[in-house]
């Protein structure tokens, strides 16, 4: 089941998202609540994905459908720390997602304090 934090860091909201993100699980309408929840830190939402241990294309789903809804509302929504098992998945899923190596890059690339 997916676990999912909202934290503030600089410029950015942060989305940590662990746990395994699927159609066939709560994963998906979790994730649209806590993109709700993030949304409401306004600016940039950043989705640390950094503890996903798996997904299939239903959760790539549900991120771009998070992406969507975020846009509507006058966001961006980036992703960080894609895990390396699923690194090729996601770029090919979501090509039109900014995607950095770490959150640090993301918060750096923002304007804000990498080292905090």
């Amino acid at each position: 089941m997916a676990e999912f934090t909202v934290r503030d860091r600089g410029r950015l909201t942060i989305l940590d998202v662990t746990g395994e993100i699927s159609g066939s699980g709560e994963g998906y309408e979790r994730l649209d609540r806590a993109v709700l929840k993030a949304v409401d830190g306004g600016g940039t939402i950043l989705l640390n994905l950094s503890g996903v241990t798996a997904m299939d294309s239903a959760g790539a789903d549900a991120l771009y459908q998070a992406r969507i809804y975020a846009d509507r509302q006058g966001l961006d929504v980036k992703v960080a720390s894609i895990p390396p098992k699923l690194r090729d998945f996601l770029q090919a899923e979501l090509p039109h997602f900014e995607i950095y190596d770490t959150e640090d890059a993301a918060v750096a690339a923002h304007g804000g304090d990498a080292s905090a």
